[in-house]
């Protein structure tokens, strides 16, 4: 239903100048409590081919803080482009971040919703609460027609 749904697609249309199409697989999460981090500090642009024009919607659909293993970003970090990432032992990108890294995180509700572009730097914090945390991300990329309209991706 979210994929579909009318009122994110007009909000992700002003976003991105163009229509919205969704792109690069949606996916399900859920982390338990005291389960270490499962989302490691990335940005989807250094795994997501041709990334220019990628946002990611991702959305509680359980109350969720800090201590339940919300998602967090580092703010004005798509400002700096596309940081070196190295791969964990699974093989995923994992973002090289300075010793003074800054993160913000906050108390959602499901309904609400964080908009990040592929140059966006987040991670899933650890979930320290007594609940599952269980969220969805999904992502869009301007359709092949409006693709000419963007030639990357927004500040935020």
């Amino acid at each position: 239903a979210l994929v579909d749904d009318a009122r994110i697609h007009a909000w992700l249309d002003a976003v991105m100048g163009a229509a919205p199409r969704s792109s690069a697989g949606g996916v399900l999460r859920v982390q338990f409590p005291g389960a270490p981090q499962t989302t490691p500090p990335h940005q989807d642009a250094a795994y997501v081919p041709d990334a220019a024009g990628v946002w990611q919607l991702w959305t509680p659909l359980w109350p969720c803080g800090p201590d339940d293993g919300v998602l967090a970003v580092a703010p004005g970090s798509h400002l700096a482009g596309l940081r070196p990432h190295d791969a964990d032992f699974h093989g995923h990108p994992v973002a090289r971040l300075a010793p003074d890294q800054h993160w913000h995180a906050s108390h959602l509700q499901p309904g609400d919703v964080l908009l990040l572009s592929a140059l966006t730097l987040h991670r899933a914090l650890d979930n320290e609460g007594p609940w599952l945390r269980v969220s969805v991300d999904l992502r869009w990329r301007p359709a092949p027609s409006d693709a000419a309209r963007t030639s990357q991706a927004p500040a935020t």
